[in-house]
């Protein structure tokens, strides 16, 4: 963009000063022009002078004339010598000032070349970036799903992992309750068996006069 405006305004810099060039060799042609007119006028009455010949009534006035449209003429020669060295000079500048626009603009436009160029590879080199870019993003989506359906499937397991602890838990609290009630019905059982054994056993070994297991355990 900056390389753009800047050539437009070379080249709007440049047709401006092309304008006031010919503005000036017009204007100096303009005067030429006229300049030219003049003399010839002058000319044209200085060749009347000398067709109708010398006046001896007016000869004063005809030799002032003559001098007059010499003087004349010869300053306008000198005018239309300047104005052509102008006209010249003004040639000679427009083209300086054309060559020098011109390689200003050359310039501008060489090294908008080079910008672009460099615009160019650096938009290559982004479209790769880019593309790296774009490649990774890829990658680390799949990744993220892999690691989401691990996720979901630890959750799964870990939800069918507590719903067997749940129930191995009530059946272990029924093994408990199970065995605390076996406990409250066996143990007294046990014991009145084995009460009924010991009497059973004392009245044998006394019949075999034997002492009683207590009294051993006693002695």
């Amino acid at each position: 963009m900056f390389e753009r405006d800047s050539i437009r305004t070379a080249y709007t810099a440049e047709q401006r000063r092309h304008r006031e060039t010919l503005y000036q060799k017009e204007a100096v042609e303009v005067a030429l022009s006229q300049e030219k007119a003049e003399r010839a006028r002058i000319l044209t009455e200085f060749g009347s002078v000398l067709v109708y010949g010398p006046n001896p009534t007016g000869l004063d006035g005809k030799q002032k004339t003559i001098r007059l449209c010499s003087d004349e003429c010869d300053k306008s020669g000198e005018r239309i010598k300047t104005l052509q060295r102008e006209m010249s000079e003004a040639q000679v500048r427009h083209l300086g000032e054309q060559d020098t626009a011109r390689k200003h603009a050359t310039k501008q436009l060489d090294d908008a070349r080079v910008t672009i160029q460099q615009l160019k590879s650096d938009l290559k080199q982004s479209n790769l970036i880019l593309l790296s870019t774009q490649q990774r993003l890829k990658f680390t989506q799949k990744s993220m799903e892999s690691m989401e359906q691990a996720r979901a499937s630890t959750v799964k397991d870990y939800e069918e992992t507590k719903e067997e602890l749940e129930l191995y838990k009530g059946r272990l609290e029924n093994e408990q309750m199970l065995v605390l009630k076996l406990k409250d019905t066996l143990i007294p059982a046990v014991y009145r068996s084995l009460g009924t054994t010991q009497e059973s056993l004392n009245a044998v070994l006394s019949a075999i006069e034997i002492p009683r297991t207590s009294e051993l355990g006693d002695a």
